[in-house]
């Protein structure tokens, strides 16, 4: 994410954020590359993660398209709560 991120010329910014500076919307751009997966660059369609997104920590009541959630049959039962 960092090298996606250096790709767009942020590299600076990000060096400066890590030191204290406030940059909302460098902030805001970090946070949805790191929650969708996707890389922040809008000319790159690049997934930099699928599987291990944040959203899917966030809505743990899904899974991430075609990947297994459990043994077969798993979705028998109730989710605990």
């Amino acid at each position: 994410m960092l090298k996606a991120f250096a790709d767009i010329d942020r590299k600076d910014d990000l060096t400066a954020l890590a030191e204290g500076a406030e940059d909302q919307a460098l902030s805001n751009e970090i946070a949805a590359a790191w929650y969708s997966g996707v890389s922040p660059d809008p000319d790159d369609l690049e997934v930099l993660t699928y599987t291990d997104a944040l959203m899917w920590q966030a809505m743990d009541y899904t899974k991430p398209m075609a990947y297994c959630g459990g043994p077969m049959g798993y979705w028998a039962d109730p989710p605990e709560s």
